[in-house]
């Protein structure tokens, strides 16, 4: 049985850390974006409309310069299927972040999609793909960290493991 079958009902709710790396670490590979572009098609990866906010910024306001708007343009006409849309979500993410400040207010507009990406997740039980720091001592307390600090944990994986579960290398 292939890596992919064994997540073939598994969805994922995505972080604009991830998706900026497809970019930087990924070398833009089109296999990556084919498979991200797939797997929204079929509603099994999603992410909040301020990740998708904060993502458009960093790639038209200069942030990140080389971003490539092809890849930006197909994400938004991907963006009703692609955005979670779910009032009661609000509860959640507000939750989150009296319980846990550091990561940020949701009203700021500076990453304000954490809690909300951590809040699809435990509604929703899909896996939060994130690249922020790892939990441990030094922890910034960022998704990760309060991901793990749920109960039940909210399950999270790096961009790396979302590429090698749902086999976006292999050869058809």
């Amino acid at each position: 049985m292939a890596s992919a079958d064994l997540f073939a009902d598994q969805c994922y709710v995505i972080d604009t850390s991830s998706l900026v790396d497809i970019h930087q670490q990924e070398e833009d590979d089109p296999r990556v974006w084919q498979g991200i572009f797939g797997l929204i098609q079929v509603g099994r990866l999603r992410t909040v409309r301020y990740a998708f906010d904060e993502l458009e910024n960093i790639a038209t306001g200069g942030r990140l310069p080389d971003f490539p708007l092809g890849r930006l343009g197909r994400l938004k006409e991907l963006k009703r299927q692609f955005v979670v849309q779910s009032e009661e979500l609000a509860p959640i993410a507000g939750r989150l972040v009296y319980e846990n400040p550091s990561i940020r207010d949701w009203r700021q507009k500076d990453n304000a999609a954490d809690p909300w990406i951590i809040a699809a997740g435990k509604l929703y039980g899909w896996r939060v793909v994130t690249q922020e720091n790892d939990t441990g001592r030094r922890a910034k307390k960022r998704i990760p960290w309060v991901c793990d600090q749920q109960r039940p944990k909210v399950k999270w994986i790096r961009l790396r493991d979302l590429i090698e579960n749902e086999n976006f290398f292999a050869t058809k």
